[in-house]
């Protein structure tokens, strides 16, 4: 997670955004969607209270983009993440309630076994801690 900002969106509605990098860190050149990285995937935020909220993924095609696209070895790219909480919170009270996780559904099941690649752990899905300054 590269940036985590409570902003209005283009149509100046408030909502959390999140930016992500992912990368390739095999020896073959890869598309995130062999991995098990998809755009029907679970994407997640975490509030103080455990509240989640769910990312809009599955309508924008710049995701889908993204999933499709060839990553060669060390490539990386931006993956963006729009969170839109229930209610009719003003921008000032997102930014009073920052996300304290964001949860990034990796499947591992989907990998498709003929890249000749793996996880190395049984669930490689993220769960990445909001509040940590490091």
């Amino acid at each position: 997670v590269t940036k985590v900002e409570a902003v209005a969106d283009s149509d100046g509605t408030p909502t959390y955004h999140v930016v992500t990098q992912l990368s390739n860190g095999t020896n073959k050149t890869l598309d995130p969607d062999s991995t098990g990285i998809q755009i029907g995937n679970a994407y997640n935020i975490v509030m103080a209270s455990g509240d989640s909220t769910a990312a809009r993924t599955s309508t924008s095609t710049s995701f889908q983009d993204k999933t499709w696209a060839k990553l060669p070895q060390g490539a990386g790219e931006n993956m963006e993440f729009w969170f839109y909480p229930s209610g009719n919170l003003t921008l000032a009270q997102l930014k009073a309630d920052m996300p304290q996780k964001f949860l990034f559904e990796v499947k591992p099941d989907e990998l498709d076994k003929s890249l000749k690649v793996g996880y190395t752990v049984k669930d490689p899905s993220f769960r990445v801690n909001l509040t940590c300054t490091k």
